[in-house]
């Protein structure tokens, strides 16, 4: 989802016009409707006064809001650690699947090695069989 669609959706969960949402986070309403569409990107001040207006959770817009999309907001200080954290997850969660299908590997290789040398010859006939 793009970040103007967030705020929309958080706006429009709390039951606000596009006014009533700009002057509750002290921003013109034309503005309001600038970052909704896309065609602007908050500066910190005005990130943290949304923050707490629309009483958004970090950890959310994370998984809601598309990751170029969160690039663009990179030079907000919580934007960023944001994005760091989520990189540093996606890193560890990517190990643990590259360790795991290693660790398979090393089974499935141990495995054929304990086969006794009448199977381990019968694979390679079977194989070399069906080659011909």
């Amino acid at each position: 989802m793009k970040f103007g669609d967030y705020l929309r959706e958080k706006r429009e969960k709390h039951g606000w016009t596009q006014p009533e949402a700009a002057a509750r986070a002290q921003i013109e309403q034309s503005y309001l409707s600038k970052l909704e569409t896309g065609k602007s990107y908050p500066s910190e001040d005005i990130f943290s006064r949304l923050v707490k207006t629309y009483d958004i959770d970090f950890e959310d817009m994370s998984r809601t809001v598309f990751a170029a999309e969160l690039d663009k907001l990179r030079e907000i200080s919580a934007v960023r650690a944001m994005v760091l954290k989520r990189g540093q997850s996606e890193a560890r969660f990517m190990r643990a699947w590259l360790v795991a299908g290693l660790v398979m590997i090393m089974l499935g290789g141990g495995m054929f090695g304990l086969a006794p040398p009448s199977r381990r010859r019968g694979i390679s006939i079977i194989s070399t069989a069906r080659k011909g």
